[in-house]
């Protein structure tokens, strides 16, 4: 995404003619709709062509792979978007009000919880199975979402972000001093050993699967 505020994004297509020409096609991957930038942005699973871009007052989607694009909703922007890993039409996302929501085929289904609004990704993370939804609320609380309850997993972090689940109850995300993954669905999560040393705030992080 375009870092510079008035910037639209292009590439990529470089395709080489003869030996002494080169052609250049270039195409439009995301062209803004006024003055917003992009703050979020995700794919959904079950069909990679539905792409989801989260702006300060609306949310944008587009079903045929960023081709073309029609607002989602403009009653909220977001901060943050996660897909469902079974539901392409369903989206967690962190509204720039401060609440989770949860929106279905575009239809609000209301605030799951509330945080502080926080310009932060990568904060909401859905398990692929058993349909715990896990936030890293205001940026300081690992919280995980069970049958309709919250409950705090890890608290007193410092601009947390960079959440992801995988099968099994694997997670990993990193803070401002350093990196946290828990193997039993947060039930405990451990701080990493060494943390950033010389290297700032992360930014975010994965899980190596090793396949035996």
């Amino acid at each position: 995404m375009p870092k510079d505020e008035d910037r639209v994004l292009w590439g990529p297509g470089l395709s080489h003619g003869t030996a002494d020409s080169v052609t250049i096609d270039t195409w439009a991957f995301w062209n803004k709709p006024g003055p917003v930038m992009p703050k979020a942005f995700d794919v959904a699973r079950t069909n990679s062509n539905w792409l989801y871009v989260g702006l300060n007052d609306r949310i944008m989607k587009s079903e045929d792979g960023g081709y073309s694009w029609a607002a989602l909703t403009e009653t909220y922007g977001a901060y943050d978007i996660c897909v469902d890993p079974q539901l392409g039409g369903a989206i967690y996302f962190a509204d720039t009000e401060g609440n989770i929501r949860l929106m279905v085929a575009g239809i609000d289904q209301g605030a799951l919880t509330t945080e502080t609004a926080i310009n932060l990704p990568l904060r909401i993370a859905r398990d692929i199975n058993t349909g715990k939804l896990w936030v890293l609320k205001s940026a300081t609380t690992l919280a995980m979402r069970e049958s309709g309850s919250w409950a705090d997993k890890k608290t007193g972090l410092s601009t947390a972000r960079g959440l992801h689940s995988y099968i099994g109850g694997k997670l990993i995300f990193v803070e401002a001093t350093g990196i946290y993954i828990s193997d039993d669905y947060g039930t405990t999560v451990t701080a990493k050993t060494g943390g950033w040393a010389t290297y700032a705030s992360g930014l975010n992080a994965h899980r190596i699967v090793v396949l035996t």
